[in-house]
């Protein structure tokens, strides 16, 4: 049962020093009976759900992070992976002495997140999947993640970013929004160029976790934008078809980060009636 408290009006940033001397950047509004765990996209950082958590943070408590070499967080030593992505929530929620958890994961988010269940499956009290798959990628996904790696290396993150800025937004926000556009943009720019590289090749060699959804014993939502050309509702429509019991909303007029910039309370509200 969750407990309603005053919801916060700001998010504040902590910083945990981890053994190594890394640091892993978080939030945390620290009170609630039901804890959800909010995963950013890739290349964004934990910024993109100060609107959720003002929302939610009345019903439960709300952690946010920066995946490692965005916003705040360092970069470490180590080759990035899905799995590391994973393991440094892992560190994070022990540090904070949190066992179970609701998880929430937005597009690359959401890959880290299916790791999670597959990998700690006794830590998750519930699943949302926020515009994400559960395919690895294809030769053809691959090389082109590959091909990007390289115009980054030759100098074209901007041309790279704009460019990928253009297919993440449903055709009318992307026509009539220049400020969220820009918004949006800055944003993506802040990633350093190593970083982009690495977490693309991260995603490039990921492995699939469709075979695991079937195992899924919890509460599962998949929420999808109508216009998602990079995570397409047939993707979603396959989870939810796989995951026992799990829900699919599919957002009007949404693209890949509609449901994120353009928030809605009562569309939000609805990740919480997973852990009643």
């Amino acid at each position: 049962m969750i407990t309603r408290k005053q919801p916060v009006t700001m998010m504040y940033s902590k910083a945990l020093i981890k053994p190594d001397g890394e640091v892993l950047n978080y939030s945390d509004t620290s009170s609630g009976n039901e804890v959800l765990v909010l995963i950013h996209g890739y290349p964004f950082d934990q910024s993109i759900w100060k609107e959720q958590v003002i929302a939610l943070s009345d019903q439960a408590r709300i952690i946010t992070y920066d995946v490692r070499g965005y916003g705040s967080s360092s970069k470490g030593k180590e080759r990035f992976s899905i799995d590391l992505f994973a393991d440094d929530i892992i560190f994070l929620l022990d540090s904070l002495q949190v066992s179970k958890f609701i998880v929430c994961g937005l597009s690359m988010g959401g890959y880290i997140a299916l790791n999670l269940v597959k990998r700690y499956p006794e830590r998750i009290k519930g699943l949302v999947l926020y515009d994400t798959q559960c395919y690895a990628d294809n030769a053809i996904g691959k090389a082109k993640r590959y091909e990007n790696i390289e115009l980054i290396r030759k100098g074209g993150k901007q041309k790279y970013l704009e460019d990928m800025c253009k297919i993440l937004f449903s055709p009318a926000t992307f026509q009539k929004n220049d400020v969220v556009i820009k918004q949006t943009l800055d944003l993506m720019m802040k990633a350093d160029n190593e970083v982009l590289m690495q977490t693309l090749e991260a995603m490039a060699e990921r492995e699939e976790s469709c075979s695991n959804l079937s195992s899924i014993k919890f509460p599962t939502m998949i929420l999808c934008g109508e216009y998602d050309v990079l995570t397409p509702p047939e993707k979603s429509e396959f989870m939810q078809q796989q995951i026992p019991g799990s829900v699919l909303h599919i957002i009007e007029n949404s693209g890949h980060l509609g449901i994120c910039f353009f928030f809605l309370a009562a569309g939000n509200k609805t990740l919480f009636r997973i852990s009643r």
